[in-house]
């Protein structure tokens, strides 16, 4: 299992991919993470899975250069993520 990260219409998002041997992978095109409010990327997806809850770190810029943030959200399944907006920490003014 993959999770990177795909520029749509200037926008950067994470998207699924799947391996069998984690040398050659197949992208889904599947988002599942997607940018949300004046979010102007979500990038660099970093995944823990502990018992059956994956956690995902990932980077959040916030509008075009503006303040960037270290996001949090939790999945069941590595497909359906929650984000958990009261964790997020910002890093950086730019």
């Amino acid at each position: 299992l993959s999770w990177n990260e795909g520029g749509v219409d200037m926008r950067y998002i994470i998207k699924y991919a799947t391996s069998e041997d984690g040398i050659s992978w197949q992208r889904t095109n599947q988002i599942v993470l997607n940018t949300e409010g004046n979010e102007s990327a979500v990038v660099r997806p970093s995944i823990l899975r502990e018992s059956d809850v994956y956690h995902m770190w990932f980077s959040r810029r916030i509008g075009k250069k503006e303040t960037c943030h270290i996001g949090y959200a939790t999945s069941n399944d590595g497909l359906a993520w929650h984000r958990k907006e009261n964790l997020s920490l910002t890093v950086s003014p730019t």
